[in-house]
């Protein structure tokens, strides 16, 4: 026990731990500028080394105040460098594990209770048609780079269910393509608050765009016709 918090304690690792948060960090920045935040919180920042990495530094300023005797008047700034990063590192916790991310749409002269959290969920939902299990939403990450694992496995009505995650695409969108036997669409563009946004209207139908019924040969009377 002795070797063991003789080695947490220790300069050496320290000097190891600070090298490989940097490095993991900058890492980190370029995955997050090239495939997104969810990238990197499952790489790196939601991974169980960085965690260990973040306890160890925790364990190690905690432990340093003992070890060198930092609770003296003359250790003051020494004792204070110590506790401002092990308090940082308790608030990281703090926020990994307590805390909720979101963002919360307000309008002017609104009041809400209610907001959109940042994580993402996959829901399932059991049934025959017409009894159905009590849905379940689990909280996943699904990282652009390497591969992604989930698995879920219950039962209905005496019957064995599992789901698994086979593949993941990034970024995917839909798309069109030209074919002869296909039908006729119309893409209409327009450019609100957030840029431009594509409209693809099928021919003989009507789409409801920001308020506006816009009709592609449509019958019914429509605001737009074309």
């Amino acid at each position: 026990m002795k070797k063991l918090l003789s080695l947490i304690y220790s300069t050496r690792l320290m000097a190891i731990l600070f090298l490989i948060f940097a490095l993991a960090m900058g890492i980190a920045t370029f995955i997050e500028n090239d495939y997104g935040t969810e990238t990197a919180k499952a790489l790196i920042y939601n991974a169980w080394w960085f965690e260990a990495i973040m306890l160890l530094f925790a364990i190690n300023f905690f432990g340093n105040i003992f070890k060198y005797r930092l609770l003296r008047k003359e250790k003051l700034v020494v004792l204070v460098f110590h506790l401002a990063f092990f308090l940082i590192l308790i608030g990281a916790g703090i926020t990994r594990y307590i805390s909720f991310e979101g963002i919360m749409p307000i309008k002017e002269g609104q009041v809400t209770n209610k907001f959109l959290t940042e994580k993402n969920y996959l829901s399932i939902v059991v049934n025959d048609g017409k009894e159905q299990k009590t849905p379940v939403h689990h909280p996943i990450l699904l990282s652009a780079l390497g591969t992604n694992n989930y698995s879920y496995t219950t039962d209905f009505k005496g019957t064995d269910v599992e789901v698994k995650l086979t593949n993941y695409i990034p970024n995917a969108k839909e798309t069109f393509e030209e074919s002869e036997t296909g039908d006729e669409y119309m893409l209409f563009v327009e450019s609100g608050a957030g840029g431009r946004h594509d409209h693809y209207i099928k021919r003989g139908t009507s789409e409801v765009i920001h308020g506006v019924l816009i009709g592609y040969d449509a019958s019914n009377r429509n605001t737009i016709d074309f």
